[in-house]
């Protein structure tokens, strides 16, 4: 292993190691002068990461280094040529092509081709004027070590299945390496296994393959998921996208980060896998488990690399320039950032908000999520922002109609591929985005006192937004909690004043002392009418509105009753569904399926999820109207008259529109008999049948401002 250059420079070096090793660690203290310098408070460091990837991302170093070739000795705002002005856009092109003759392979890591493009960046700052240095440290470095070599296959009433690397499975980052791990499956993908494999050591997966979910909202991250399975035994794991998620297979890394640094990985295989292998797993896997075969070869290692910091007398910010081909443009929304950094990101937020306004470009806010070229600063609590014009989510419609390109495409189809080279670059938006970054930089430079600047100054927008007003800090924190951003300050302000409405009427109603009480959810920034015509449900009529359907119940006479009942904590209720967002008015399916479940579950002792697509696209001969709501009578009779069964959720998935029918009998979950209805307005029944019978259905006039 290359020992640092020199290790009397290196201001902090930490050595990286596996879970389970000894604690190698160690600091060196960065000299006094420098720590001297670093303390003034008129003095701000420009980080710079390096990132081989040339045409998604260019580091705002680079992009220096070609504007201020011009005049590298000034260090004031009086220059007769704006930064902004000074931006050019070939020249721009050709230092991207001079970085990407330094890479090998055109690759982000240190073993081939990291060092190159660091030492290319150093250069050029010092060519410019700057007084750059080399922060050493070692990092493990993952390797594939037989790329399209791994095989995942699966056997199905003894018919061999195998896979295709790539465009089906990917061996996820930092995996574990083996040739032949073979077991059965188990599937944790739910929230009932376990909390998605989540709480605690998993039971039931010794010398099994696992398949989890690999969203790690749901539960925890994929490192304590891949750990739990480990832990409990199982050989490998497989990493599965959700239902609707229509990316390829992902190639995430697996692994932890420690507050002191220290990288932790998990010593089996792990593969991801796209949402249709995922599910066509979970469908083989009943009623018996699937064979699972997994083959991957991979080694870490640890290298020593380095950062480059560059200083400069006046405000510079970390920002990154980014050129997607079916681009967006991006700002990171700094209002969503911690407490600690909130004011001052927020500022630079609002810095590029102002470019673009004034330059009449349109530009989306987009989540500020930590990616890794920024995420780490923030782990410190030091302020960030800067732009973004995509990876490999899709072009939505509305983002078609703004910037025009391909709806329903990758924003950046070559996003980490090889593809991703300077032939990979959208010239006029990435200069554009240089532009804004060099607005932004010059007007951070030219402050006397950055850190007063930042954390004070709030900036007027097109649309003033009143963020000092009523309940101002706790409307930046609602933002954070829900992630929510918007496409515009004029939107923001409307949905500011909205969401303080909501929150006036909720003390006004928790001040009257109630039954119950009231807080503030993800819905607060809709109108109670928007809400309605968004979430709720849309009950149709029956024209034949006295038909029966099923018997009367008649509570048992002299039966003693429950003082309470929770049929949740029996085991028998689901967990909770959304419809979702997308004005599918499907609640009569949801209550209908879920009384269905329960009394299913009552029954047999078993758990099934049954399908609501499967109703919305079915029922319409009975009444129903689709995503155009229904109601449960024209429900329950297409279910008894189609031989009282539904399909499994599995099966046949939720999509929240209106689909063709595809019922399959041969996939039902659970069958019904008949059904039972309550006297209307007998509250005596409906206390007998839910304590003494179970679940039922239930409509509610959601009308009332206070069910939002």
């Amino acid at each position: 292993m290359a020992e640092p250059e020199n290790t009397e420079k290196t201001p902090m070096l930490k050595t990286y190691f596996k879970a389970g090793a000894s604690d190698a660690s160690q600091e060196l203290q960065p000299r006094p002068k420098l720590q001297q310098r670093i303390k003034n408070r008129r003095f701000i460091t420009l980080v710079i990461s390096i990132l081989v990837l040339l045409a998604a991302i260019v580091i705002v170093a680079v992009v220096l280094a070609v504007v201020l070739s011009r005049d590298s000795s000034s260090s004031s705002s009086t220059s007769e040529e704006s930064l902004v002005d000074s931006v050019d856009s070939e020249e721009l092109l050709q230092a991207l092509r001079d970085l990407q003759n330094t890479s090998i392979n055109n690759s982000r890591s240190v073993l081939n081709g990291y060092d190159k493009s660091a030492e290319y960046v150093f250069n050029e700052l010092e060519d410019n004027g700057y007084s750059p240095y080399k922060q050493y440290f070692t990092v493990p470095v993952f390797e594939n070590v037989r790329p399209g070599g791994a095989l995942f296959k699966i056997v199905v009433d003894g018919h061999e299945f195998v896979f295709a690397e790539a465009s089906q499975f990917n061996v996820m980052t930092y995996s574990g390496s083996c040739d032949d791990c073979t077991g059965d499956l188990v599937s944790v993908m739910k929230e009932e296994d376990n909390n998605y494999g989540c709480d605690g050591d998993l039971d039931n997966v010794e010398d099994s393959i696992v398949l989890m979910t690999y969203n790690d909202e749901k539960g925890c991250s994929l490192y304590f998921k891949a750990e739990n399975a480990l832990n409990g035994g199982a050989k490998a794991v497989i990493f599965g996208r959700d239902e609707g998620d229509n990316e390829g297979p992902p190639t995430s890394r697996v692994y932890d980060k420690t507050a002191s640094g220290e990288i932790r990985t998990v010593d089996i295989p792990a593969i991801g896998v796209t949402a249709a292998v995922a599910s066509q797993l979970m469908n083989y896997n009943a009623p018996d488990p699937v064979q699972v075969s997994i083959s991957t070869y991979t080694r870490v290692t640890e290298a020593v690399t380095y950062n480059v910091f560059a200083k400069t007398e006046s405000g510079n910010n970390e920002s990154v320039i980014v050129a997607s081909p079916n681009y967006i443009r991006g700002i990171y929304n700094g209002s969503s950032a911690d407490e600690e950094i909130l004011a001052a990101s927020t500022t630079i937020q609002d810095l590029f908000i102002q470019y673009f306004e004034n330059n009449g470009l349109a530009y989306d806010i987009v989540p500020f999520t930590g990616r890794s070229d920024y995420g780490p600063f923030m782990d410190v609590n030091i302020p960030a922002g800067g732009l973004f014009t995509g990876a490999g989510s899709l072009k939505t419609k509305e983002q078609y109609e703004a910037y025009g390109g391909l709806v329903n495409a990758p924003l950046d189809p070559c996003y980490h591929k090889f593809c991703d080279n300077i032939q990979n670059i959208a010239a006029d938006v990435f200069e554009d985005m240089t532009r804004a970054a060099a607005y932004v930089i010059e007007t951070l430079f030219e402050q006397d006192d950055l850190r007063e600047y930042l954390e004070n100054v709030l900036l007027v927008r097109a649309e003033p937004l009143d963020t000092e007003g009523l309940f101002a800090e706790e409307w930046r924190l609602w933002k954070g909690e829900h992630k929510i951003t918007y496409q515009s300050s004029e939107e923001e302000g409307k949905r500011y004043l909205i969401w303080q409405d909501n929150m006036k009427y909720i003390n006004e109603h928790n001040a009257k002392n109630l039954s119950f009480t009231l807080r503030m959810n993800q819905f607060g920034d809709l109108t109670s009418e928007e809400y309605s015509s968004i979430y709720t449900c849309h009950i149709v009529s029956n024209e034949n509105s006295d038909e029966v359907i099923g018997q009367k119940y008649n509570p048992p006479r002299d039966a003693e009753l429950p003082y309470s009942i929770d049929w949740r904590k029996k085991n028998v209720v689901t967990y909770v569904k959304s419809q979702g967002e997308y004005r599918c008015h499907s609640c009569y399916a949801f209550s209908t399926v879920g009384s269905i479940e329960s009394h299913h579950a009552i029954s047999t002792g078993s758990r099934v999820r049954l399908s609501e697509q499967n109703v919305i696209d079915c029922s319409t001969g009975y009444g129903n109207a689709g995503c155009n709501g229904g109601n449960y009578r024209n429900t329950f009779k297409y279910i008894l008259e189609n031989g009282g069964g539904i399909d499994t959720q599995n099966y046949y998935p939720y999509k929240a529109m209106d689909k063709t029918c595809r019922y399959n009998s041969a996939k039902i979950g659970a069958t019904i008999s008949g059904v039972y209805y309550i006297q209307s307005k007998s509250e005596s029944d409906l206390k007998s049948a839910v304590g003494l019978v179970g679940p039922v259905i239930v409509s509610i006039d959601h009308r009332h401002k206070s069910f939002q």
